[in-house]
């Protein structure tokens, strides 16, 4: 049976936070970026997929066994079109 698991972003003005969730809501792994290290939109996007990848790797995943990725974002958010209008506080948070 392969393990499921959820990962959890939140990008706030100061940090980046990551964690893994297993099925049961128990961290099994997180990490924590300043948000100022990220200067550009292109860095900070390729940090969270980085903090994805790193763990699958380190904790010896199959990405078939992440059941979803949840991202709060401190802005207005069209989730009708997946659009990220507006991100007070980010280096080039603005559309």
């Amino acid at each position: 049976m392969v393990r499921k698991f959820i990962i959890a972003i939140d990008l706030g003005g100061t940090n980046l936070k990551c964690a893994l969730l297993n099925s049961n809501l128990k961290i099994k792994a997180k990490s924590c970026f300043n948000t100022k290290s990220f200067n550009n939109k292109r860095k900070l996007i390729s940090g969270i997929i980085d903090s994805i990848n790193n763990f699958i790797l380190s904790q010896d995943l199959i990405k078939a066994s992440i059941l979803g990725v949840g991202i709060g974002l401190p802005g207005p958010v069209d989730t009708f079109k997946g659009v990220v209008h507006f991100l007070p506080n980010i280096p080039g948070g603005k559309k």
